[in-house]
């Protein structure tokens, strides 16, 4: 703002100021709605609302519903809303084989199930063009979501889920898909 108590406010500050109200109202009305679902029992109280209801996350495995809550905590609305589009998604065999994965599944075992799931990914990728980039209005920046989500893959699965997913990950990038 300029100095002085008769000039008039600088209009880039007032701009500023206007894109920070207006998120801070978005994310009020968010939380509102996450505690009027939560009365009526739309909604786990575990999960963000926009990632998940009762319904939609019954099924999932202890990893996933542990990873949808880290999410929650790091993507911005736009990247919440990709994600809860493919929560719902009916989960494919290959998928749940990928849940069922024991720690001490042989090299062969990782292997051919990530190459099976590079056709999954990318059907979801098709069909959710959101998730190439869900860290696009992160709060705390790609860098910061980046790190806690590789953070809460390392935690929250198996080594031998998480070497999948590394493999998983080098099989497309060979191809050309993005992240």
């Amino acid at each position: 703002m300029r100095d002085g108590p008769d000039s008039d406010p600088d209009p880039r500050d007032l701009r500023a100021l206007d894109e920070e109200l207006a998120a801070a109202i978005e994310r009020l009305q968010h939380a509102r709605a996450e505690v009027g679902a939560l009365m009526r029992r739309t909604a786990t109280a575990d999960l963000p609302l926009r990632l998940a209801s009762v319904d939609e996350t019954a099924e999932l495995a202890d990893p996933d519903r542990s990873f949808v809550t880290v999410l929650g905590t790091v993507l911005g609305p736009r990247g919440m809303d990709a994600y809860a589009d493919l929560l719902h998604e009916e989960p494919q065999p290959v998928a749940r084989e990928f849940d069922e994965l024991p720690a001490d599944a042989d090299e062969q075992a990782r292997q051919s199930l990530a190459e099976r799931l590079v056709s999954y990914v990318r059907g979801l990728r098709a069909k959710h063009p959101g998730l190439s980039d869900l860290a696009s209005d992160a709060p705390r920046g790609r860098q910061h979501t980046a790190r806690t989500i590789r953070t809460a893959i390392t935690d929250l699965y198996n080594p031998a889920q998480v070497d999948v997913m590394r493999r998983l990950h080098a099989l497309l990038s060979d191809t050309g898909d993005p992240r």
